[in-house]
């Protein structure tokens, strides 16, 4: 596990970058479930109806701590935090007072992921404390907590990464994050600036900034501050005066930088046979349901060969709710939800036969069909109209010109158990049919419409959006003895962050496979603007993908899509300029610590493939 340090032996103070804990894919094996449906086999893990109370168990294991500050401060695999009582001459819980986190099977609340933690050198029982977008103050080495008022410059999705004290004056501290800056407060907490705003050194552009991952005041100059960025793979004195990033200087005795991570470095080890083995090195592209038969499927699987890609994605539970096999599940059938277009064994065997490995897409939590089920019992529900939530769009009519509203997402409720039994349910057949792997898209909370206005009507007090998610991916595992991947938003993949509940770090606990969307069309222009539209291209992956090897430890694989089709202004771009485009994404990936990707156009039309994709990669070694 990476541990991010400042060696502070000539001021005293440590600052400590604290990422997710557990390994990759870990899971329960207990029993059956009982749910309707359940489908059982070697690629399928039964479930009890009353699944062992792991949070509760002793840790006993070496393995299972990480040490903050060794001889004081330790985190348990939980995230309970632990303080050394010399007097006693034992490890004491610290965490009395702090939030806690609500989380399948429910038995127990667990302590919230803490993200940093630093104390104050002239007394060790000032402690400040981060959890994801909340800031703690203990004046008695943890045994009770304040917490700090964050309201003014920061915004609603910010996700603290580092902070720290001043060594001298109590009132001030730090507080860094992961793409909005560096903040400080000279009050003891009371208030804040954001100190980096206008930084040409730390801003990426439109609303961006550098991840900031360990801070440190300078013992004389309090205006010069110590801090290491870019995942640990720069550090830097910002000079909060003139706001910019200067090199620390020659052989001047300075804290340490965080264990330098180079892209390409971050490559996991994997055992033979296990299931990221299965899932490495997959290249390839996305099929939609229309598209997985017939001459039009052996169209796609000779050019799969054709271009020495080995796999596809297919959707077996696409976006309108309907699983596009024949299923053997009753529910499905029930809520009409099933368009037989897909011989799935047919597909299967032919895939086989080319040993193109096999990916099923399931949109999970965008559902029409299962929206309407018992009456819209599982739909999620809108306050102000006291009925099911939908996101609308505007439409015109062409002869009258009057405007009207049309639903244009149904959305289940992420906190739902039946939602999630009735997902993995689906998973669990496929995986028994044959396919290689599960992804699950759309495993997240809307982003469009009136979001305010939604009533959570399965939502367990104290729920937060990260806890549900959480708790379907850990059900999923249990049940699930083959690799599972997820479709993440590209800047859900760049930082660090929990938007609409997805915090890849948490996610590496339970998948294999992480597929972010780094589509170039997808951010503002203004990101990395400094750089050409092809060499931001190449940018964003390369970058992207580091990042998120680096987030999630090594423990999954990165496999993101890749952004094969047009939209808006792009589509002006002639064949050189539309090749080259996608060249340059691929070549950014195999610069990275990525392995494989996935090409994306929705309709299959994968006109901007203009030359064997391989030579791409051998582009970016020659580089």
């Amino acid at each position: 596990m990476l541990q991010r340090f400042f060696s502070a032996c000539w001021i005293g103070i440590v600052l400590v970058m604290l990422l997710g804990v557990g390994c990759a894919g870990s899971a329960e094996q207990t029993g059956d479930s009982g749910s309707a449906g359940t489908v059982s086999g070697k690629r399928v893990q039964r479930v009890s109806q009353e699944p062992s109370d792991e949070e509760t168990a002793p840790v006993k294991t070496a393995g299972s701590f990480r040490e903050l500050m060794p001889g004081r401060y330790r985190l348990r695999e939980d995230h309970t935090l632990e303080a050394w009582n010399e007097k006693q001459e034992q490890w004491e819980v610290r965490d009395e007072g702090l939030p806690t986190r609500k989380v399948y099977p429910f038995r127990t609340p667990l302590p919230r992921r803490k993200t940093s933690l630093s104390l104050d050198p002239d007394d060790p029982g000032r402690v400040l404390l981060t959890l994801s977008r909340s800031a703690y103050l203990s004046r008695n080495a943890g045994r009770s907590w304040e917490e700090l008022p964050l309201e003014g410059p920061f915004w609603r999705y910010d996700y603290f990464t580092a902070s720290a004290l001043h060594p001298e004056d109590p009132g001030r501290m730090l507080i860094g994050t992961s793409f909005h800056g560096l903040f400080e407060s000279r009050d003891g907490g009371k208030t804040w600036k954001h100190i980096s705003e206008g930084s040409e050194d730390i801003e990426l552009g439109a609303g961006y900034a550098r991840q900031i991952e360990a801070l440190a005041y300078h013992p004389s100059q309090p205006d010069r501050i110590f801090l290491a960025a870019d995942m640990g793979r720069s550090s830097w004195i910002f000079n909060a005066s003139s706001k910019e990033l200067e090199p620390v200087p020659e052989g001047e005795s300075l804290p340490s930088p965080v264990e330098q991570h180079l892209a390409g470095e971050k490559l996991p080890e994997y055992e033979a046979g296990s299931r990221q083995e299965e899932a490495a090195g997959r290249r390839g592209l996305y099929l939609n349901s229309h598209q997985a038969s017939g001459e039009t499927l052996a169209g796609h699987l000779d050019f799969i060969e054709e271009h020495g890609l080995n796999s596809f994605v297919v959707d077996m539970k696409d976006d309108s709710g309907y699983l596009t096999y024949d299923t053997k599940l009753e529910l499905p059938k029930k809520i009409d939800a099933v368009r037989e277009r897909i011989d799935a064994q047919a597909l299967l065997d032919k895939a086989k036969s080319r040993d193109i490995y096999t990916i099923a897409r399931i949109v999970v939590f965008k559902d029409p069909r299962f929206f309407q089920y018992k009456k819209q019992e599982y739909a999620l529900w809108s306050r102000s109209r006291n009925e099911a939530w939908t996101n609308f769009r505007t439409v015109v009519d062409e002869q009258s010109g009057e405007e009207r509203r049309v639903p244009k997402e149904y959305w289940v409720d992420p906190y739902a158990r039946e939602v999630w039994d009735y997902n993995i349910d689906v998973a669990a057949e496929l995986a028994e049919l044959g396919f290689d792997e599960i992804q699950f898209d759309y495993i997240r909370f809307p982003s469009d419409g009136d979001i305010s206005d939604i009533e959570y009507r399965h939502r367990r007090p104290g729920m937060r959006r990260t806890d549900a998610l959480e708790s379907f991916l850990k059900l999923a595992r249990e049940r699930l003895d083959l690799p599972i991947s997820t479709d993440v938003y590209g800047f859900n993949g760049y930082f660090a962050m929990e938007y609409l509940g997805q915090n890849i770090e948490v996610f590496s606990n339970y998948i294999d496979v992480l597929c972010p969307m780094y589509y170039p069309s997808h951010f503002a222009r203004e990101f990395h603007g400094e750089l050409s539209y092809l060499e931001r291209a190449r940018k964003i992956y390369q970058e992207g993908a580091t990042q998120a090897a680096l987030l999630t430890e090594g423990k999954i694989l990165i496999r993101p899509y890749v952004q094969a089709f047009l939209i808006g202004g792009e589509r002006e771009f002639e064949e050189e300029v539309y090749s080259s485009y996608l060249k340059n994404q691929i070549e950014g990936l195999s610069a990275s610590p990525a392995s494989g990707y996935t090409l994306w156009n929705a309709s299959n039309n994968y006109y901007m493939v203009t030359e064997p994709l391989a030579n791409s990669e051998e582009k970016s070694e020659e580089r």
